[in-house]
């Protein structure tokens, strides 16, 4: 059985699949399987388990091989589980989380924002579209204020960090 020991894998699954696809990785063999053998061991349906390999297969976890039967002409698709991409697709996600990150932080440091003055906000808008509206909000005609965005910016800081303490990217 394909067991998932790391915590971290375990939530990227999760993330994929679900609690229920993580259950049938788990019931899945490390070796060669088809998916009426994942049916009988998981109890789930065979829908269900087409999907949560489907979804295997479209982030390079899951690979299969194709067998026609020479009688019937029925093909037969053998699956594998492959854990080793899961390193690379959470590098992947985390360089493109930092990446997002960074433009998020530069784009922070590099404008002036404004906010609603009203009690409930209707927006948080840059200095030349609250210019642009005689720094009036769009929205429900208040005037806009000025916004200190420095702990944004802290904590934007703060995730960047960790994600370069990782390592990883």
């Amino acid at each position: 059985m394909v067991k998932i020991k790391d915590e971290v894998f375990k939530k990227y699954l999760k993330k994929l699949v679900g609690d229920d696809g993580l259950e049938i990785i788990e019931s899945m063999p490390e070796k060669e399987f088809t998916d009426m053998m994942i049916v009988e061991k998981s109890g789930y349906n065979l829908n269900l388990v087409r999907k949560v390999l489907s979804i295997l297969y479209e982030n390079n976890i899951a690979r299969y091989r194709r067998v026609r039967d020479k009688e019937s002409n029925w093909l037969s698709y053998y699956w594998r589980i492959d854990t080793e991409n899961i390193q690379r697709n959470l590098k992947d996600e985390l360089s493109r989380l930092y990446r997002i990150l960074s433009e998020r932080l530069e784009f922070e440091e590099n404008n002036v924002f404004f906010v609603c003055s009203s009690k409930i906000p209707c927006g948080r808008y840059t200095f030349d579209f609250a210019s642009d509206h005689h720094f009036m909000c769009p929205v429900c005609r208040s005037d806009l204020k000025a916004e200190d965005n420095t702990d944004i910016i802290k904590k934007l800081k703060k995730r960047l960090d960790e994600i370069e303490k990782l390592k990883i990217i």
